[in-house]
């Protein structure tokens, strides 16, 4: 049988959190939409934070993980490991 981990509830509220401050922050940041997931602690591994950010055409997407750096200094400093990943979008004519 496979041993199944489960989010904390402080982990959904901290995901959160930082989705939260990143959505907010100023429109010329480039962000267009931000999602966190939770991928929860085994014993070999830490909680990780996944962030996918949607960035607008005029920022350089690999720009994109310094801010999220920036705006979440207070959660890597205390020691929350996150990952960020950028997306930005194509139109079809």
């Amino acid at each position: 049988m496979e041993l199944v981990h489960f989010v904390k509830n402080e982990e959904a509220e901290l995901a959160k959190k930082m989705e939260s401050k990143l959505a907010s922050l100023d429109r010329r940041a480039g962000v267009l939409f931000v999602g966190v997931s939770v991928q929860p602690s085994t014993p070999e591994s830490p909680t990780i934070y996944q962030v996918w950010i949607g960035c607008s055409r005029d920022i350089d997407p690999r720009m994109i993980p310094t801010l999220v750096e920036v705006a979440l200094y207070e959660e890597m400093a205390a020691g929350h490991v996150i990952r960020t990943e950028a997306k930005m979008g194509r139109t079809c004519s």
